[in-house]
């Protein structure tokens, strides 16, 4: 049985339906999965939402401007979300050299336009 995950706790779906899980080349049921409901939903979405005001998440998300190309580096391999970074510049001869110094799982680069730095 394939139950849902809600707020770190596996649990049944708040109706106790489950619906079958079917391989699609044999048509054979491979098991049973939660048939998770808006109820589900919401427990979940509210979960979400009390973990991102709980942690630094929100801080992870907003852009954080840099004295110079060797404060960006320090800034962003400073924390520990650490999955994905974005250089953003108006100076496009700057950001590649910036970006292979920033220590992630996967970089944007990309262009701002003259003026909305």
């Amino acid at each position: 049985m394939v139950r849902l995950l809600v707020d770190g706790t596996l649990t049944e779906a708040a109706s106790g339906k489950r619906y079958e899980n079917i391989d699609p080349a044999t048509e054979e049921v491979l098991g049973h999965t939660a048939d998770g409901s808006a109820e589900d939903m919401d427990r979940a979405i509210g979960a979400a939402r009390r973990a991102f005001d709980d942690t630094r998440c929100p801080q992870a998300f907003r852009p954080i401007p840099s004295e110079d190309d060797a404060d960006a580096p320090r800034i962003a391999n400073d924390s520990p979300y650490g999955l994905s970074r974005a250089v953003c510049s108006a100076d496009q001869d700057r950001t590649p050299t910036i970006a292979r110094r920033i220590r992630t799982g996967s970089i944007n680069v990309a262009e701002v336009p003259p003026g909305a730095e």
